[in-house]
């Protein structure tokens, strides 16, 4: 057994440590023994790497170096994401081109099954995305064909899959953000075409919110937030928010195992006149959890009806939610796209078992098998603050 087979990811960590300390002036080389990982300095050992739970590794250290020390907190911390989330783009399937079908069956068979022959050939060749286990413990498999959780309705659904797709390829949904009347932004949704995700396919969703030239003369809002989900099971792999407004820079990244049911959450902002505050959440979460931002595209799978509740676990820094959905009536509502059917809903929240009110929140689902929201009510302490739909392309 060596460290480069068992423990690649501390080895990997380890020869980017010997570049960070790496120049003329001193002698920098990695030592191995059976327990851990040493970076040694001019014949000293300086830091020790042990491993942990794939993809992480701890690090002690003798060496008290302000500006290295920064470098490599972000060194492990951004290898450990990066390290535990792996996307590739899903290429597009081949297509024959027009000159390489030349015969008909009804005018030269044998033809054509020499070119069906040699198109198969290709294929095979061809990188396509294979279809991986479930992302549940393998004796759980019966109860694969029933949905889960059972906190959930399990209406419209074979196993976690529903029957129905509710999510349109490179969809884009534009929203209209206003307070006290006023337009103070837009918010867009956006899907995009599949990717892999450490070997599954899986949905891309990304989310961006800008302020109005106007609103931004008050406080500027320009805020990016990116997630991936799992076809077969939809739950989330990660989310990455990168916020830039007026008082305050921010950027997350979170990562959700499904295999250990662990989740990790870094959180690092630096707000107006202040340094840099910097948190870290770990838990362990429910299985299938949504995230914050995946939770408003997994509403969308749902069937609903009036006096109805949905339900479904979220996982947000450090705490398991309970996010309930009744649906109060049906609503014709005129908006920018037209006159639109939809339900009113009102969310609720229940975390560690405890009923969380949210106020006066409101939202209009589409009353048809994509159930997009067409507007959300928030009323706060001053005024209301109202999202309506404006735009759906393609």
């Amino acid at each position: 057994a060596t460290w480069t087979n068992d423990a690649p990811w501390v080895h990997s960590n380890a020869k980017e440590l010997v570049e960070i300390y790496k120049d003329e002036n001193n002698k920098t080389n990695i030592g191995f023994t059976q327990s851990y990982v040493s970076i040694n300095i001019d014949g000293k050992n300086a830091y020790w790497l042990h491993k942990r739970m794939k993809p992480t590794s701890t690090l002690s250290f003798l060496v008290k170096d302000e500006e290295k020390t920064e470098a490599i907190k972000k060194l492990l911390e951004n290898k450990e994401f990066s390290d535990s989330l792996k996307v590739e783009e899903i290429p597009p399937p081949e297509t024959a081109k027009a000159d390489e079908v030349k015969a008909t069956p009804e005018s030269n068979p044998e033809e054509i099954k020499k070119v069906a022959k040699a198109k198969s050939g290709k294929s095979s060749a061809a990188k396509t995305p294979v279809k991986a286990a479930p992302l549940v413990p393998p004796e759980k498999a019966a109860k694969l064909l029933q949905h889960q959780p059972d906190i959930e309705d399990g209406e419209g659904f074979n196993g976690r899959r529903p029957k129905v797709d509710p999510f349109v390829e490179n969809e884009e949904l534009i929203y209209a953000v206003s307070y006290f009347a006023v337009e103070g932004g837009r918010f867009t949704m956006r899907s995009h075409p599949f990717v892999e995700v450490n070997g599954r396919k899986s949905y891309r969703f990304t989310f961006h919110a800008r302020s109005s030239s106007t609103f931004s003369l008050f406080y500027a809002v320009d805020d990016m937030a990116e997630f991936f989900m799992d076809y077969e099971d939809l739950v989330p792999y990660s989310y990455t928010i990168k916020a830039k407004e007026s008082k305050q820079v921010r950027d997350v990244k979170s990562f959700y195992n499904w295999k250990t049911l662990q989740a990790k959450t870094w959180d690092k902002k630096i707000k107006k006149g202040k340094g840099p505050e910097e948190k870290i959440y770990e838990w362990q979460i429910l299985p299938y959890s949504q995230n914050v931002f995946s939770a408003v595209y997994y509403m969308r799978t749902f069937q609903y009806s009036v006096g109805k509740e949905i339900s479904m676990r979220v996982g947000h820094e450090g705490k398991n939610i309970i996010m309930k959905a009744k649906i109060l009536r049906e609503e014709k509502l005129s908006t920018a796209v037209g006159t639109l059917d939809t339900f009113v809903i009102k969310p609720e929240f229940e975390i560690d078992g405890v009923f969380k009110p949210v106020g006066d929140v409101f939202m209009w689902i589409t009353n048809d098998s994509h159930h997009r929201i067409a507007r959300i009510e928030s009323k706060i302490k001053i005024g209301k603050v109202v999202v309506n739909l404006q735009k759906i392309s393609p």
